[in-house]
């Protein structure tokens, strides 16, 4: 396989961006992917310089990573600024290594890894929300002490005059009555059900009604049917104690329009101390009320507004924190995923080319040559399959093809599919089961699959010829297939995450082969069935990993 053919196969496979170069920098390829995020066509770019797209004010550190890693062999992680086709520019990072070629004339080529930064995004996003945030407390702030104002401008209480004697003062003070802006009401105690006896203009005015129509009924007919108002038992302790009082109260006018009355209520006594009259000062505070209303419901929304920009800085920064672990897994599937087919390809390479050059070959050494290259081929196309088969599933394109099948049939199955190798798999499978035959509703080749997957992961984790033990067992409608091991077993912390993409255990001073596929495949390969896997592990003692399926998948 030649440089470019190599490229395209591991195109289609990753979705990371790669592109290769000529030594002085031209395109020569460009990764599926590198395609999608630059949003040039292969026509647009191919043989193109890379200094045509990148940011003026980055070309010269790239040139100077570009110039060490020719005459150095050595390259950095470089950030620069790369034009998209729609032209807003990305932030990458890219990694070069020098290959060698047998079409450039110079012997080698640049392979480029390239990773597309967000840190400059979530700059931006954090600074809108942190401005908008103290936008709003202050907006908090501001309100409360309109809220105080409001408070400290309204605890004044109207006080009653001292007594008048001369007839003069007398008509002074019903001239001052009348020219209130406040409605003015004095009702006679000594009458049943304390009627009104007077009101003044403003109160006319206020109420929208007149005189002659109050006169002789008890105000609580402004009211109307709401008399079940908390203020009202308030109004009527103050009055059965003959104290002053202070009520807001939702009061009607005579078209039947709302307003909120402040009403200020005082006992007027005789020269004996007996009471006879209540002088009552109302107040259309209504636009304040609504001003106040509507200042608690702003306040209300702006602590909404603020909790839910906690819980979006909160999501952010989890956001951010997955995107770094993600980051971390790719780079350690890319450097995984690379040992994998690098190991096999070169084994696959050497040996044949040995076969094809050397004829003093002993047919031993041949026939095991050709064992070699076919294990390795078959090694290669199981990662492969993997990232097809995870590729697939993530699409929602994986179908299965479910029939009535003998479990302990398709076990035996998997058994002698794993044992074929005996000079990779020599660990003893040591099969546990009550029954002859139990019938399940599955697809046999992916849970021979997911079985596989099982038994490779223990005999990863195993001693050599330790014994690996599969048991069966039947629970009401589902039946339950463990696959345990006596090996090194798995840390704690590592379990939440053996089902996801790329995550492999790491084990201190030992190298454990893998792309971290094998178990997402095998869960979600198991769901697809309507079932579970779960895993109990313990260090030292090795690791239990159980599969749970319906034995009738539509029912």
């Amino acid at each position: 396989m030649n440089n470019a053919e190599w490229f395209d196969f591991v195109s289609e496979v990753t979705d990371d961006i790669i592109t290769r170069h000529t030594l002085g920098g031209l395109f020569l390829q460009v990764s599926r992917n590198g395609i999608l995020s630059f949003g040039y066509s292969s026509e647009e770019i191919i043989a193109q310089s890379p200094y045509s797209f990148i940011h003026e004010d980055d070309i010269a550190i790239v040139k100077n990573n570009h110039t060490i890693l020719i005459n150095e062999r050595k390259s950095e992680w470089v950030k620069y600024r790369l034009k998209h086709r729609k032209g807003h520019y990305l932030f990458l990072q890219s990694y070069g290594k020098l290959i060698h070629s047998a079409t450039d004339p110079l012997g080698y080529e640049i392979i480029l890894y390239t990773k597309i930064l967000k840190d400059e995004d979530n700059k931006t996003i954090s600074s809108d929300l942190n401005s908008s945030e103290l936008r709003y407390n202050n907006d908090v702030t501001s309100q409360k002490n309109i809220d105080e104002s409001w408070e400290n401008s309204h605890h004044q209480h109207h006080k009653l005059p001292i007594p008048y004697n001369t007839e003069e003062e007398i008509r002074i003070l019903y001239r001052a009555i009348n020219s209130s802006t406040n409605g003015i009401t004095v009702a006679d105690c000594r009458k049943p059900d304390m009627p009104l006896m007077f009101v003044n203009p403003a109160f006319e005015a206020m109420t929208g009604y007149a005189i002659d129509e109050v006169v002789g009924k008890n105000c609580r007919f402004l009211q109307g049917t709401e008399n079940d108002q908390p203020a009202l038992d308030t109004l009527r302790k103050a009055i059965r104690m003959a104290e002053p009082v202070v009520v807001t109260l939702r009061n009607y006018k005579k078209d039947g329009t709302l307003f909120w009355n402040k009403l200020e209520l005082a006992p007027v006594r005789d020269s004996d101390g007996i009471l006879t009259h209540y002088i009552g000062i109302a107040s259309d505070i209504s636009s304040e009320v609504i001003s106040r209303n509507q200042i608690s419901e702003l306040n209300l929304m702006l602590a909404e507004t603020n909790d839910q920009l906690r819980i979006e800085r909160d999501r952010e920064r989890e956001y951010a924190k997955s995107l770094e672990k993600i980051n971390e897994l790719k780079d350690d599937f890319v450097s995984s995923v690379s040992h994998e087919f690098r190991t096999p390809l070169a084994s696959i390479i050497g040996f044949a080319q040995t076969l094809l050059k050397d004829n003093t070959i002993s047919e031993h050494l041949r026939e095991k040559f050709i064992h070699i290259i076919f294990n390795d081929g078959k090694r290669l196309a199981r990662i492969v399959e993997d990232m097809l088969d995870i590729a697939r599933i993530e699409s929602g394109k994986s179908t299965l093809f479910a029939e009535k099948h003998d479990i302990v049939s398709i076990i035996k199955d998997a058994m002698s599919a794993f044992s074929y190798d005996k000079e990779k798999n020599t660990n003893p499978l040591n099969f546990i089961t009550p029954f002859s035959a139990v019938f399940v509703e599955c697809d046999k080749d992916k849970i021979i699959q997911v079985l596989l997957n099982l038994l490779t992961n223990a005999q990863k984790f195993s001693p050599s010829d330790e014994e690996i033990i599969i048991r069966l067992t039947e629970e009401d409608d589902k039946i339950h297939i463990s696959v345990k091991d006596n090996g090194i077993g798995i840390h704690l912390d590592d379990i939440p995450h053996l089902f996801e993409k790329f995550y492999r255990v790491k084990h201190p001073g030992q190298e454990i082969r893998g792309t971290g596929l094998g178990l997402p495949i095998a869960k979600n390969l198991v769901e697809l069935h309507g079932g579970t896997i779960s895993v109990i592990s313990t260090i030292g003692h090795g690791s239990e990993f159980i599969v749970s399926l319906p034995k009738n998948m539509y029912e």
